[in-house]
């Protein structure tokens, strides 16, 4: 095989990894969603709670 074969294979072969460790990166950034309502859940009733007096 020629080198500009040998390069392209290698580019292409760069920027498939790229691109999975990317996804692979989002997703395990992004919280669950129930996760996420918990959070939202615990949090509006902490804001109540807060509000009310003594």
């Amino acid at each position: 095989m020629s080198y500009k074969v040998k390069s392209l294979i290698y580019l292409i072969c760069f920027v498939v990894s790229v691109v999975i460790y990317g996804q692979m990166e989002s997703s395990m950034n992004e919280p669950a969603s129930e996760e996420m309502q918990l959070v939202q859940t615990q949090s509006e009733d902490f804001n109540q709670d807060t509000d009310k007096p003594f």
